[in-house]
């Protein structure tokens, strides 16, 4: 059988060439038909997750002699390891023909079987369908698989094949270590407190990266968001831009910073108000890190009682799609509007409107707040004595108040806003 060769050729690639241990990342032991090489995939990964050195003879003691002569023809079948990487993605498709087959048998089961919700049960496939096409394992992972997918993991951290998503503010990014796939991250703050410029600042990053960024912008005309981008690339005054009063020196300025823009690896949505359009075009689409601005804008075609509901719908399918797609996501999110005696406060998770889902499902907040006056408690003490300097200059003291950070610190993290320009600075300090 196609299936059965390939298998043997790469468990013989596995055992003669440490070098193809790489092509181990994309399958998986299940994937292999054959149990007698699915028992010998399942040993090479505890091996190598255990980084014990093994040939044919070790392994075959490791798996108690039954599976000699298998080894002996896996071996035979693989005189070189140059195509591990094609025997893998064999394995890879006649896995995936296997796993479609047996959903669609199941299907056409359950409708010849009237008691079965057919919409449930359409649901049920849907997903399970998604799930294959970007690698989600339905069925239990063993102890050795999570060792082994770990150690890869922090071995490609280590080596730098894999790279967190960076938000561009150098400070913030020390505290956080940046924005990782799979993870939610919710930024709230009040209106003009800079949380749209802070989504913009962390997509332009990613994108000058090489990422491919995802934008939906709700509350902005494409055109509108275009000229925060050419003020931040360019450093042109944001109202010299609004009102059309450029000089012969600010339009080619202009033009360099839109040539820019059209290069980056990024596409924009100023219209999908749908949480379900938006998840269906960025399973579409190929993106690496997903900007949404803002959450409460977003609309669901569910029928829910209240806003409460809605908001949690919307909060969990976004995790949901960071999960599934394996992708940052970060929304931006309106905070309720506060007190008199409370307006001026850092604002704090329960701020967040409907904040019970948002706290939830969120792996990271955010909080942005702008201290009324240098003696704000969370204005540095070394701070102090710049703050007039600084509101001279046009910039605005910023607080970003790491509230929840499930795999990292917390702590607040003081920036300068430029308005005029689009962008965040970090604060420079002398050292005592």
């Amino acid at each position: 059988m196609i299936d059965r060769k390939a298998e043997l050729a790469l468990i013989g690639c596995l055992i003669q060439d440490p070098r193809s241990h790489k092509v181990m990342t994309g399958i998986t032991a299940q994937d292999f038909s054959d149990p007698a090489l699915r028992d010998a995939y399942v040993t090479i990964e505890r091996m190598v997750a255990q980084k014990r050195p093994f040939d044919m003879v070790i392994l075959d003691q490791e798996t108690g002699g039954g599976i000699t002569t298998t080894l002996l023809d896996a071996i035979a079948s693989a005189p070189t390891s140059v195509l591990a990487g094609q025997y893998a993605a064999s394995i890879k498709e006649q896995s995936v023909r296997r796993r479609v087959s047996a959903l669609a048998s199941a299907l056409y089961r359950e409708m010849g079987d009237r008691s079965v919700d057919v919409q449930a049960s359409l649901a049920s496939v849907r997903q399970a369908l998604d799930d294959l096409g970007v690698g989600i394992r339905s069925e239990w992972q063993s102890a050795t698989d999570l060792a082994a997918s770990t150690l890869q993991w922090l071995e490609r951290l280590h080596s730098g094949q894999e790279k967190p998503v960076q938000s561009g503010v150098a400070d913030m990014d020390r505290l956080i270590g940046g924005f990782y796939p799979g993870e939610l991250t919710v930024v709230g703050a009040k209106p003009g407190t800079g949380k749209t410029v802070f989504g913009m600042v962390v997509g332009l990053n990613a994108a000058r990266d090489g990422r491919k960024v995802g934008i939906l912008n709700l509350e902005m005309l494409s055109s509108q968001y275009g000229t925060r981008m050419v003020s931040n690339i360019g450093r042109v005054d944001a109202m010299k831009l609004r009102r059309g009063d450029f000089t012969g020196d600010d339009w080619r300025t202009i033009a360099d910073a839109c040539a820019e823009i059209a290069m980056l690896p990024a596409t924009f949505m100023f219209a999908t108000r749908y949480i379900e359009d938006l998840i269906s075009a960025v399973k579409a689409a190929d993106i690496d890190l997903l900007v949404v601005d803002y959450i409460q804008l977003v609309r669901t075609k569910q029928v829910l009682e209240s806003e409460r509901l809605r908001i949690a719908h919307i909060s969990w399918a976004l995790k949901e799609l960071a999960v599934d797609r394996q992708i940052p996501v970060i929304a931006m999110s309106q905070l309720r509007r506060p007190d008199a005696s409370a307006s001026d406060k850092m604002p704090s998770m329960r701020d967040l409107r409907e904040s019970g889902n948002l706290e939830a499902d969120a792996d990271g907040i955010i909080l942005l707040h702008e201290p009324a006056s240098g003696g704000d408690p969370y204005v540095y003490p070394a701070d102090k004595q710049n703050w007039d300097a600084w509101r001279k200059q046009g910039l605005r003291y910023i607080c970003m108040k790491v509230e929840k950070q499930r795999q990292g610190a917390v702590g607040t993290v003081p920036v300068l806003f430029d308005a005029r320009h689009m962008r965040y600075l970090g604060i420079e300090r002398g050292t005592t």
